[in-house]
């Protein structure tokens, strides 16, 4: 991607803020690769993460922002487990500022009230941005691909999402102790924050027992939301893995839940927060959700990936609550059939 550049210095900053109104557990997912593939061109810089209000960095996700995050603060006071941005927040001058919301109120504050040598921001088309695309065409439909765009402009140049990088050997040991090399795997990730996310368990559990056929293992991430699907699952598929449920997983945060994904073969989820944490991980993923309004911002960027959803079958998710009941079993099945037991897997298992 080529950069136009309006002002602002070429040389390496100390200091990026990354301006946030807070993350769920999903969006926080998907920052990720955007903030490490900034950290690998600025490997000594300070980031300081700046929010609104509460943010799954300051939480669930805390684990996984280790080398990436230096400083988080919160504007809101009073947020357990968040610190309050300090009065250094508007005496310090910033190398770079990146603005992820593109909240016209807001981008001017960030952009009168605080310092920076470069601030970038795609609010009102990158009129108040130091640099913008030099093609000119709007912004991405993907989330993941967007970020990535806006954190190019900061680099000042093209950054691709790569492998997401899991620090801790602890976790990838753990992984292969629950995933042993000699299995072939089939991930299925059934769970959601919201029912109306979920892909009826009926179907889940046809999948599985077709893929079983096919000569993989099962593998059910059950998250700390979803233990209500683990008996219907452990009923019809009592040979299947929970790998998440084992004794030796007690208190694995969510880095965990990416080792697995990396041993599959393939992984079946529904559009949500596990989803995009298995993306992290996986090489091969069928995304199901509830609507094209869900898959234009939220499909996966993986060297196999297929996204499904109900328009694909004739059936408008006229709601906000979309229709991922009308996907059905033989649409997941085709488009697993590509995946076999005795090929490589698409990424790395270390």
């Amino acid at each position: 991607m080529a950069l136009f550049r309006k002002t602002g210095p070429d040389r390496t900053p100390e200091s990026v803020l990354f301006y946030s109104n807070g993350e769920a557990f999903g969006d926080g997912a998907l920052q990720l690769p955007m903030l490490q593939g900034l950290r690998s061109v600025f490997p000594q810089a300070r980031f300081v993460w700046l929010t609104e209000t509460r943010t799954a960095y300051a939480t669930s996700l805390r684990s996984l922002t280790s080398g990436l995050i230096d400083d988080l603060w919160t504007l809101e006071p009073g947020l357990p487990g968040h610190t309050p941005a300090p009065a250094e927040l508007f005496s310090t001058r910033f190398g770079a500022i990146l603005d992820l919301r593109r909240f016209l109120k807001r981008t001017l504050w960030l952009r009168l009230r605080l310092h920076s040598d470069l601030f970038v921001s795609p609010a009102l088309g990158y009129r108040l941005s130091a640099r913008r695309p030099a093609d000119g065409r709007k912004d991405p439909p993907l989330l993941r691909e967007r970020m990535m765009r806006w954190a190019s402009l900061v680099a000042g140049t093209p950054l691709e999402p790569g492998p997401f990088v899991l620090k801790d050997p602890k976790t990838l040991e753990l992984a292969r102790h629950l995933l042993p090399d000699e299995g072939r795997y089939m991930g299925f990730f059934p769970g959601a924050g919201t029912l109306y996310k979920r892909w009826p368990l009926e179907r889940v559990i046809a999948v599985a027992l077709h893929e079983r056929t096919r000569g993989f293992t099962p593998v059910f991430a059950l998250g700390p939301d979803d233990r209500d699907l683990e008996a219907p699952l452990r009923a019809a598929l009592p040979d299947a893995l929970y790998p998440l449920g084992d004794p030796a997983a007690a208190g694995a945060g969510p880095g965990l839940s990416i080792a697995l994904a990396r041993r599959m073969t393939g992984v079946v989820a529904n559009d949500g927060g596990a989803a995009h944490i298995a993306a992290l991980g996986a090489s091969a993923m069928v995304f199901l959700t509830r609507g094209q309004f869900v898959r234009k911002k939220y499909a996966p960027v993986l060297p196999y990936a297929v996204s499904l959803a109900p328009e694909d079958f004739g059936v408008a998710a006229e709601t906000f609550e979309g229709r991922i009941d009308a996907i059905p079993v033989q649409a997941v099945l085709d488009a697993l059939a590509a995946l076999q037991p005795g090929q490589p897997l698409l990424a790395s298992r270390a």
